[in-house]
């Protein structure tokens, strides 16, 4: 669908979750949009977003965008987008919201939200999209539900059918997801996910406080940064919707690196190969960044070790992104690379990568270390969970982390008047404490940076 954000030409990107393009035409519709632009911008939504609510975002997104083009010419970001036509694209993915509607503690909560089984039956049945039948896997485990308080056996077959779901062939999950989710006998794990506790904000490192030792496995937060009023209570029932939001959220992150990989970046290669000239600069938030990443990087799902032909790729910006700060690094662990470290390798990227990052994002920086709390891991020297020093810590909390000297450097995300000083192919991790939580990433001050990167 051709649209017209605030005066780009643009077009809607849609993808099925295979990462298969929704419009058989999409390729040449693309090719069109662009018409004589010089420059495309890639926008991706994150997790928890429908059409509409993306649409929005990618609207705030251009009304910034188009307040940098607009400004004054003495600016000197503004010199040197002269002459520069802009074209936008906005990816649209099946992202799964991570609880239900009305059960989000700062919205507004529906009447009778406080049930620990709340939605639990319909969620599971919408696990795989609404477009999709229920598995005959999904239909036992809810009709396990009503069981999953007084019988042992069904709490068992539950979690079963639960861990059969995770994403065991995404080689970056699997490095994440901690082996009490995948070990644990089944009626264990749900006695210890039944007991909740609450995330306590840690002054001094902006995660949250682990204490002595993390005695109980805390609520499962939102990546919108809030918690399920479901977590606020005990039993199987409140497990059983942890386990779900876990299953989840690892499933949404697998996918976001399929579509990224078999759907956009084959789109943007058969834009490239008929403008070659075409500058190509990828924006993505959370999972969205994700999703960028992936395609930028360009590895095979069967075969991490094969690559496809060369993408190249102007500027990459990551919003906020909830992957693991660990994504690029050269060395982590032991003796571990980044998942996407190939993208520093092999130069695919020939402008900055520009990563913003904050303990703000309460979201990227407790929800996405939820993999720590449970496998029941304290930080190394006593540290937050989910800071720098958390092995499950996120790009969006810390920055990209264990990258060569040379490769990567520090900044601060400023007003839109500050002059930044990219270099092409280094990462720039930008402290960006203007940005209040995960989701303000539409603000002027960030799209300067994205322009300012786009621009090296």
């Amino acid at each position: 669908m051709s649209e017209r954000w605030n005066g780009f030409p643009s077009l809607e990107l849609r993808f099925g979750a295979d990462g298969a393009a929704l419009d058989a035409d999409l390729a040449e519709a693309a090719i069109d949009t662009v018409g004589d632009a010089t420059d495309l911008i890639v926008l991706s939504h994150g997790w928890k977003e429908d059409i509409e609510s993306a649409r929005e975002r990618y609207d705030r997104m251009t009304a910034s965008l188009r307040a940098e083009l607009d400004a004054p010419l003495e600016t000197d970001l503004a010199r040197r987008l002269g002459g520069r036509r802009w074209a936008v694209g906005g990816v649209f993915w099946p992202s799964k919201p991570w609880a239900p509607p009305g059960t989000v503690v700062g919205g507004a909560a529906s009447a009778g939200a406080g049930s620990p089984s709340g939605d639990l039956r319909d969620d599971l049945r919408r696990l795989d999209g609404p477009e999709e039948d229920v598995s005959q896997e999904i239909a036992e485990a809810v009709a396990l539900v009503e069981r999953l308080e007084t019988d042992a056996v069904a709490r068992r077959r539950f979690v079963e059918i639960l861990r059969g779901l995770l994403p065991t062939d995404d080689p970056e999950s699997t490095l994440e997801i901690p082996a009490e989710l995948l070990e644990l006998d089944g009626d264990r794990l749900l006695l210890d996910l039944a007991e909740p506790e609450l995330p306590r904000p840690d002054v001094e490192t902006g995660g949250a406080a682990v204490g002595s030792v993390v005695a109980a496995i805390p609520a499962a937060p939102t990546l919108d940064g809030a918690v399920g009023l479901a977590d606020l209570f005990g039993g199987a029932r409140a497990a059983a919707r942890r386990l779900l939001n876990y299953t989840t959220y690892y499933r949404m992150k697998a996918r976001s690196g399929v579509i990224g990989r078999r759907g956009l970046r084959p789109l943007l290669a058969a834009v490239r190969a008929r403008r070659p000239d075409l500058r190509l600069h990828l924006v993505g938030h959370s999972f969205g960044a994700r999703l960028v990443t992936a395609a930028a990087d360009g590895r095979r799902q069967a075969d991490d070790e094969e690559r496809l032909a060369p993408l190249p790729v102007d500027s990459l910006s990551l919003l906020q992104g909830a992957f693991s700060h660990f994504g690029l690094a050269f060395r982590w662990g032991r003796d571990r690379q980044g998942h996407f470290r190939g993208l520093i390798d092999t130069q695919q990227v020939t402008g900055p990568i520009l990563v913003t990052h904050t303990a703000n994002d309460t979201a990227v920086g407790v929800a996405y270390a939820l993999a720590s709390r449970l496998a029941r891991q304290v930080a190394v020297g006593g540290a937050g969970i989910g800071d720098a020093q958390d092995r499950y810590g996120g790009i969006g909390r810390n920055g990209a982390l264990g990258l060569r000297s040379g490769e990567v450097e520090a900044g601060t995300l400023g007003p839109a008047e500050v002059r930044y000083t990219f270099r092409p192919r280094v990462v720039f991790n930008l402290r960006s404490d203007l940005i209040e939580d995960h989701g303000d990433v539409d603000r002027r001050e960030v799209m300067h940076a994205v322009l300012a990167a786009a621009t090296t």
